[in-house]
């Protein structure tokens, strides 16, 4: 019981600190360079411009329901779950501001403090991503190795890179391992009730080609 309470202590902290951390960096960066149109460089070697994706993906989420919005649908495009978060988010932002303007013309007025807090709400899906992965991991390995491993990828360059960018690449990581650990939740569950027919069912349309 003593092990179990210190791991379970050990384990709050280091989700307490590795989400402090990975927030504190998300604020500084993306306070101190909003949405801007120069270029990216690590180490002095450079990457593509600050905007891309953020800066497409941020104005047509604004016209996500409207005309304007760019790119159209397309069927399993993978910015429009993004896109739609995004707008609720500034459609929120809108509402509590009680600003007495039209919404575009909100998000016009206030786009720097807008787009900053978007990023870090990206950051909080990258977050996200962190505690489905350590779930994922801990499928293999014990809780400690199992934590290694998520500040492992934290800490990996993509995943810093990507840490306040606006850009799908958390929810691509979540949706996949939870599509995973829901399979595998489904499996246990059906050998525990005895639905060895479904199943079996399952594993052949998992392995299916398409």
């Amino acid at each position: 019981m003593l092990r179990a309470r210190r791991d379970a202590s050990a384990g709050f902290a280091f989700w307490l600190l590795l989400a402090g951390g990975v927030f504190v960096a998300s604020a500084v960066t993306s306070f101190l360079s909003p949405c801007g149109f120069w270029t990216n460089s690590v180490h002095g070697v450079p990457f593509w411009h600050h905007q891309d994706p953020g800066g497409p993906y941020f104005a047509s989420s604004v016209h996500f329901f409207g005309p304007e919005r760019y790119p159209p649908f397309i069927e399993g495009h993978p910015g429009l779950t993004l896109q739609l978060l995004i707008h609720g988010f500034l459609r929120g932002c809108h509402v509590v501001s009680g600003q007495p303007v039209a919404f575009e013309r909100f998000v016009a007025k206030n786009i720097a403090r807008l787009f900053s807090g978007v990023e870090v709400g990206m950051t909080a899906l990258h977050l996200l991503s962190f505690v489905v992965l350590y779930r994922f991991a801990g499928k293999f390995l014990p809780a400690q190795p199992a934590r290694v491993a998520v500040l492992g990828y934290a800490t990996s360059f993509p995943a810093l890179y990507y840490l306040s960018r606006i850009s799908p690449e958390p929810l691509l990581v979540t949706f996949f391992l939870a599509t995973v650990l829901a399979v595998w939740a489904f499996q246990e569950h059906a050998a525990a009730r005895g639905l060895p027919r479904l199943r079996a069912f399952l594993r052949r349309s998992i392995s299916r080609p398409c």
